[in-house]
């Protein structure tokens, strides 16, 4: 009995495919000998695309070794964008270029790794110009500020160093006239003649031309002058980093402003410049620590 069955299911199928309209079965066959014959075609023209494209790259790997074994493409020209802080001389020792180079040779992460290790270049990129040109456009740190720097606790004489709003160290900075600066650029000079000056640093910063300050007085300062932008920036003659909680900022017209941190400073610097305006002339000190609850002396 249940081969019957089976056999008897089997007979219905085809009944059922033998009674299909005959051009719908055409159509359906005419249907999958096109898709067959477009698959194809697909294939054939994905295959020869494959092969131009490996030729292309055979070839370009080819021309590229074979240049590169030759001197085609040497550099002729070094084109430098964004130096300021730098003579010519110190950028053509830091970068080393060797002279019989080309375009193809030349190891651009080499020398971008040896413009960074001096602390004015912050970052950069370096760009091949076809035929003979290499293009190195440098990122410069700028000067935020000059510390005060003690040469030592039992001596008052204090040495000026440069140091940026990321608080690299950037170099100590010569006297205008001493010999020491007719070596470097003069661009430094014009910078630091505007910036202010952090004072009252302990005498056990150590600064080192390339590493990062790790005073915490001196970097809460920095961040301070960094982060002022109202105009009584202007009117600030220096800021005494004595503690990391307590800057001050020291006006040229003799009025002390303790701001403390430089967090909400921007709130800071309009209450100040409100009292400083109320009071014109008539006081010496202002605590804006806590800018909501402000605090002032009168002369």
């Amino acid at each position: 009995m249940p081969n019957m069955r089976k056999k008897n299911k089997v007979d219905m199928s085809d009944v059922e495919f033998d009674t299909k309209n005959p051009t719908l079965v055409k159509r359906e066959k005419a249907k999958r000998k096109e898709d067959r014959k477009k698959r194809k075609r697909f294939r054939v023209i994905r295959n020869v695309i494959l092969v131009i494209v490996a030729v292309l790259l055979v070839s370009l790997i080819g021309s590229y070794i074979y240049l590169y074994s030759t001197d085609a493409f040497p550099i002729e020209n070094v084109q430098v964008n964004g130096v300021e802080h730098l003579t010519d001389d110190e950028m053509s020792q830091l970068m080393d270029i060797p002279e019989d180079t080309t375009l193809l040779k030349v190891d651009t992460e080499i020398i971008k790794k040896r413009l960074k290790r001096d602390a004015w270049i912050q970052d950069v990129d370096i760009v091949l110009s076809f035929p003979n040109t290499l293009v190195i456009n440098v990122t410069e740190r700028s000067v935020t500020a000059i510390v005060e720097v003690p040469v030592s606790s039992s001596d008052k004489t204090m040495r000026n160093w440069a140091i940026s709003s990321d608080h690299m160290w950037l170099m100590p900075v010569p006297d205008k006239n001493s010999e020491a600066a007719k070596n470097i650029s003069q661009q430094i000079f014009a910078d630091v003649e505007g910036v202010m000056h952090i004072v009252d640093v302990s005498p056990s910063v150590q600064p080192e031309i390339g590493s990062y300050c790790s005073d915490d007085p001196v970097n809460n300062a920095i961040d301070v002058v960094a982060a002022m932008t109202t105009d009584l920036k202007n009117q600030v003659k220096y800021v005494k980093a004595s503690d990391a909680n307590s800057t001050n900022l020291f006006l040229n017209n003799g009025v002390e402003i303790a701001v403390g941190t430089s967090e909400n400073l921007r709130e800071k610097e309009r209450v100040a410049e409100e009292l400083l305006s109320k009071y014109e002339g008539k006081i010496s000190y202002i605590n804006v620590r806590n800018a909501s609850n402000p605090t002032w002396r009168s002369i």
